[in-house]
């Protein structure tokens, strides 16, 4: 006995090549919305780099990086300031994707626990003390993120935070994924 759902419908639709809608299957816009917003973005959350790479990626200017690039989850506004500073009045927005990105491992290990504009120094490469060049990273949005941030502050991360989820619902709306 056969068991046809939906889904394998559309999935013999490919294989016959008819049209492929997946209209039983889309998402509504604004429980996602709300959920994206709601979401806290651990590291160890497959969803929390998928859409730091999808946003990198987004960026025209992007370039594509080497297979052997290792990627890491990196926090604009270091974990350890928190600690330190206490300059977050909701503990929360650490884990919001405005305070993340993706960075090369190489680059993610010399900039961890400094401030904004210490790290914005080592994203775009430096000299070091024995005048030897650093190499800067090759993600473009880093490379910038001074340009639209003087400093990198609670109100920097949510419209950062803003900036990501906006653009990723817009994404899912023109590939026509909403009910």
């Amino acid at each position: 006995m056969k068991i046809r759902t939906p889904i394998y419908d559309e999935m013999i639709n490919i294989t016959n090549n008819q049209a492929v809608t997946f209209e039983k299957y889309r998402f509504d816009k604004e429980a996602v919305t709300k959920d994206l917003y709601n979401f806290s973005f651990y590291n160890r959350r497959p969803i929390t780099k998928s859409i730091l790479v999808w946003h990198a990626f987004n960026n025209q200017n992007q370039q594509i990086l080497s297979l052997s690039d290792t990627l890491e989850i990196e926090h604009v506004y270091a974990k350890n300031r928190v600690d330190f500073d206490g300059e977050l009045s909701d503990i929360r927005n650490l884990e919001r994707l405005g305070n993340k990105s993706i960075l090369e491992k190489t680059i993610n290990i010399r900039v961890s626990d400094y401030r904004f504009e210490d790290k914005v120094k080592k994203y775009k490469g430096y000299m070091s003390d024995k005048g030897k060049h650093i190499e800067g990273t090759k993600i473009e949005d880093l490379l910038s993120i001074d340009e639209r941030y003087n400093n990198f502050f609670e109100e920097d991360i949510i419209s950062r935070n803003k900036e990501i989820i906006d653009s990723f619902i817009k994404y899912v709306e023109d590939e026509g994924l909403f009910k």
